[in-house]
């Protein structure tokens, strides 16, 4: 194809449960799978990049801000923003699937 770019898909990536996989990169994004399960949790960090967060399956919860002190619960087929620097967490209730977007 010339103006379609087919990445992957994610469907068919097998991910370790408690992991993230980077499943595809371009000069302005990067593409990361997460595979949580049994309230696993990504703890408190922050990352350089812009992100977009689509929740594949699953439910958890996601507390962002200096303190944490902002909480979104995370349904199936939610997705929301996180601006670069700003400190967050993300806990599994009890499985979550999680597609990030880094934007550069």
């Amino acid at each position: 194809m010339k103006n379609i770019k087919i990445l992957g898909n994610i469907l068919d990536k097998e991910i370790e449960t408690g992991k993230m996989k980077m499943i595809h990169q371009n000069e302005k994004n990067r593409f990361i799978f997460v595979n949580l399960k049994d309230k696993d949790k990504l703890a408190k960090h922050t990352s350089p990049h812009n992100l977009t967060v689509f929740a594949l399956s699953g439910n958890g919860k996601i507390m962002a801000g200096k303190e944490l002190d902002e909480e979104l619960v995370i349904t199936e087929g939610i997705f929301f923003q996180i601006e670069k620097d700003v400190a967050h967490e993300v806990k599994a209730e009890p499985e979550l699937k999680l597609l990030l977007v880094q934007t550069k």
